[in-house]
């Protein structure tokens, strides 16, 4: 099962999975844009034990006048172009599994068409006589809400049944966190992962989950040498979308580290002096002196405000904590 993860919502995905494959029931599968929603469906075929082969289509991608012919097939010389027979999409998934991918997408005029072959398994391919028949399992997916869909009247509330005997929801990369580092060793192959480079991937929200993280760490290893995956070009692949989604989280990461590095400089360096003043232990002061790159001997000769220059890189460490000014050394 290519799922990678091992959160407690990827677990209990899984749990689904392996409970749902064997049966015959249609699944549908929700969830964000980028989530993972073809992944499952390939687990679920790939454990239901069908002979035949997972037919994967996009709805948002066939034009009302080509849905007969994609999905009936059609004869030879049914129309202009068709210079032989060939068979459609239920055809091809005959004892296997017919995988319709943004089937909120499916238009007022292909909606009942498709809810006829869903019942009797039967269709006519475009220039035939007689009517085929097709034994397959379908699995649907979509990031749409249904219910709104139906209530818009954009889609039938018996064909969403008729798809829907079971639900699975993919969850989103912002409900498993704690799976990042492990997709990102997994998309960046052999290449070396830099710690300030996993730090912004865990920092960023990604708001396009699993196809978002997997795309610039591609991006980001093409832009280097790609052997070794760097923060600076992760953050360049990310470009604006870092600065837009962190800017609170880095100013008041930058604001938080000036103000240790006050109390450091108002208590001459003396790390027990500082601790005391902020009434946390001394090894508080240094656990967060460690973090922030911060050194004694800098302490004097450096300003403040000249880190916050360096912000995106201090952010690389730091953004994945929540930090506020008074949190910031306790």
């Amino acid at each position: 099962m290519n799922l990678i993860g091992e959160s407690r919502p990827m677990e209990e995905l899984r749990t689904v999975i392996e409970m749902i494959a064997p049966t015959r029931l249609s699944v549908l599968i929700t969830g964000p844009t980028g989530s993972g929603k073809e992944l499952v469906a390939q687990a679920i075929h790939a454990l239901s034990g069908r002979v035949g082969r997972l037919v994967a289509v996009n709805i948002a991608a066939v034009p009302d006048a080509m849905f007969e012919a994609e999905f009936f097939g059609h004869t030879r010389g049914a129309f202009t172009g068709a210079i032989r027979d060939r068979a459609g999409l239920f055809m091809e998934a005959h004892r296997g599994t017919l995988f319709l991918d943004e089937v909120g997408s499916f238009s007022p005029w292909m909606q009942p068409k498709l809810l006829r072959v869903l019942e009797t398994r039967r269709f006519r391919p475009v220039g035939a006589r007689v009517d085929q028949s097709s034994e397959f399992r379908t699995l649907a997916a979509t990031n749409e809400d249904c219910d709104a869909l139906i209530a818009a009247q954009r889609f039938r509330r018996d064909l969403r049944r008729r798809l829907s005997e079971f639900v699975i929801r993919v969850p989103a990369l912002s409900e498993r966190r704690s799976d990042i580092p492990m997709l990102v060793r997994h998309f960046a192959g052999e290449a070396v992962i830099g710690q300030d480079a996993m730090r912004v991937m865990e920092a960023y929200e990604w708001p396009d989950n699993v196809r978002e993280l997997r795309q610039v760490v591609e991006c980001a290893l093409a832009l280097g040498d790609g052997v070794r995956l760097t923060a600076h070009h992760v953050l360049l692949a990310l470009g604006d979308r870092m600065r837009r989604t962190l800017t609170t989280r880095v100013s008041r990461a930058a604001l938080a580290r000036r103000r240790l590095m006050t109390l450091l400089q108002e208590c001459g360096g003396d790390t027990a002096l500082a601790a005391e003043r902020a009434g946390v232990n001394r090894s508080t002061i240094y656990r967060r002196m460690s973090r922030w790159g911060i050194h004694l001997h800098d302490v004097h000769a450096e300003s403040a405000n000249s880190h916050i220059a360096n912000a995106e890189v201090q952010m690389a460490r730091v953004a994945s904590d929540d930090v506020s000014v008074q949190s910031a050394i306790s």
